[in-house]
């Protein structure tokens, strides 16, 4: 992983004017996995079911973590069309999801450690701002990230000047290409 200081980010995100910020008018597709285990699970309330009893169809964490394996396992046969990936937490430089549930902090420290390490965030305090973005060069980067955008960390992935996506909570990949 690579940092990107904002002009850079910027500078390399003004290919990508087909891009709705807005969401207005996109065309857009949704990539799933066509056997995740579950044959009514696009139907469901995606991560809002784990551990909610008022979900039409709740899910344990440890069926949400199965799930999530297998949509991983699936993307990474598609790693060639999602890699190398210009990542931003939508041009903020906010890295945490909005509400971490205490089986996901294992995998949100290793997140931000990747994201300390590249020097995009701090984790002590600092008069430097977080950074707006950073390159993901690998399929671990891009699976340490995964984990937490599938978990409400809202990313956005920029990749080969002609496609942006969004892996959300329902394990879809949200995709607008030029």
């Amino acid at each position: 992983m690579r940092k990107l200081y904002t002009q850079e980010l910027l500078a390399i995100l003004a290919v990508y004017d087909f891009y709705s910020w807005e969401e207005k008018e996109a065309p857009r597709q949704f990539w799933f996995v066509q056997n995740i285990g579950q044959s009514d699970f696009y139907k469901g309330w995606g991560l809002d079911a784990v551990d909610n009893p008022h979900a039409d169809r709740p899910l344990t964490v440890a069926e949400w973590l199965e799930y999530e394996e297998r949509f991983f396992n699936w993307l990474q046969s598609r790693e060639h069309l999602l890699l190398p990936a210009i990542v931003t937490p939508e041009l903020s430089n906010w890295w945490e999801p909005n509400m971490l549930r205490e089986w996901m902090l294992p995998d949100a420290e290793r997140c931000r450690h990747l994201l300390a390490e590249a020097g995009v965030i701090h984790v002590s305090p600092s008069l430097d701002p977080d950074l707006r973005g950073a390159v993901v060069e690998t399929w671990e980067e891009l699976l340490i990230l995964g984990k937490m955008a599938v978990r409400g960390l809202p990313l956005l992935f920029f990749s080969g000047g002609k496609r942006v996506y969004r892996l959300t909570e329902y394990l879809t990949v949200l995709l607008e290409e030029k």
